[in-house]
Order: structure tokens, then sequence, then C-alpha cells
């Protein structure tokens, strides 16, 4: 399970009023033991689908705070501006989206 699965599911388990860090043993022994968050693992999978469904129907898209080494790339292979100036740009319209342009 990816990291965000795992908070979305522990999140899940928190709210149902477990302990997320309770550790369960089956046939009594730990090598079969799970974590109690793991039994959300199906519905955090739903809930992060969900989301993103809904944030694909209003044209959005979660994107990574700081531009990935590949993302800086793509502007210079098409001729266009390099990876440092990608970066400022890319850091521009991140902040224009949280108010912080000014």
């Amino acid at each position: 399970m990816t990291d965000m699965l795992s908070v979305v599911a522990r999140a899940i388990c928190k709210a149902r009023g477990h302990n997320p860090n309770r550790r369960h043993e089956e046939y009594g022994q730990s090598s079969h033991g799970y974590w109690e968050w793991e039994l959300y693992d199906k519905e955090a999978k739903a809930a992060v689908a969900a989301h993103e469904k809904a944030l694909e129907a209003q044209g959005l898209v979660i994107v990574p705070r700081e531009p990935t080494d590949k993302m800086k790339m793509a502007p210079r292979a098409r001729g266009q501006i390099g990876p440092v100036g990608a970066t400022e740009v890319w850091q521009a319209m991140i902040a224009a989206l949280e108010g912080k342009d000014e």
C-alpha cells in the first residue's frame, strides 16, 4: 500500500473509533500479524479513487509542490526554457494558486 493510501486507511480506522497502531496476530503468531489500519485498505482505495474522480470532473489534478527532474526537462525538449527557468515558473504558478503571489 502506498504512503498516501496508508495515511487514508489510518484516518478511516481512527474515525471509526479504532486504534490504527493496534497490532493483530493471527494464529497467535506475530509473523502472521497486521496493523488495525490495514483492515481499511479497500475503503482507503475507494476514497482516494472517488477524490481523484471528483478532481477530474472539475478539471483538476494533483501535482507536486516542486517539479520533478522530468518535468523540469520537458520545456527544454520543446526548445523552450531550461530546468532552472522551468522551476521558477512552476514555483510562481503554485504560489499564485496558494494566493502567495504578491
